[in-house]
């Protein structure tokens, strides 16, 4: 749409070799929270974090639809001992979090040992990563989300960049390349606006 931040670029590319003609767009971040983005009679400003949800949310649909998730291995395995109600989340829902990239070892007395993670996540989120999706999950057992998607919004809430995390001119871009290529960019999973849009006017 005309409100891409691509579409800015492409009106000002006749200057030149910005960022060196590699097709990058210029962006600013604020208090390593916010991305800012010129278009087309105006600006753009996005949550990094809610963006980051809605692509990894659309992301790990895709992987548990098509049982596609590349792991990470993990050096060193993670041991967690869960309370009952957590332990019969990752029994019930075992199979999705295979899908979408965990490798999981279920063992008597509600341990559960996670050898791999979803290479979709931060690299240095392992070691809590999957402690903190089942916090989440559990916070969201009485939405109106089915089993993939509670899965989904859980992971993408946890498992992407956040607020307070410094992003290069590279990985701005990528972001914002990636959030322009999900089908809905202009919220997150759970409905925060991702994206304002403010006139030069």
């Amino acid at each position: 749409g005309g409100d891409t931040p691509r579409d800015g670029h492409d009106e000002t590319s006749e200057g030149g070799d910005q960022e060196g003609g590699t097709g990058l767009i210029s962006l600013w971040q604020m208090h390593n929270t916010y991305i800012f983005a010129q278009i087309k009679g105006g600006m753009v400003i996005i949550d990094q974090h809610a963006a980051h949800e809605r692509v990894l949310y659309e992301q790990a649909l895709e992987n548990m639809k098509n049982s596609s998730g590349a792991s990470q291995q993990l050096l060193f395995p993670i041991t967690l001992d869960l309370a009952m109600p957590q332990f019969n989340l990752v029994k019930e829902h075992n199979e999705l979090f295979n899908r979408l990239g965990f490798s999981l070892k279920l063992f008597g007395g509600q341990t559960v040992v996670i050898d791999a993670v979803p290479s979709l996540s931060r690299q240095g989120s392992g070691d809590t990563l999957f402690q903190q999706v089942l916090d989440e999950l559990t916070d969201l057992q009485a939405s109106d989300f089915n089993p993939e998607e509670r899965i989904a919004a859980a992971f993408s809430s946890r498992a992407g960049i956040t607020r307070g995390v410094s992003l290069s001119q590279q990985e701005m871009n990528a972001l914002i390349n990636d959030l322009f290529a999900t089908e809905m960019p202009y919220a997150s999973p759970g409905g925060r606006p991702v994206i304002v849009r403010v006139p030069v006017e």
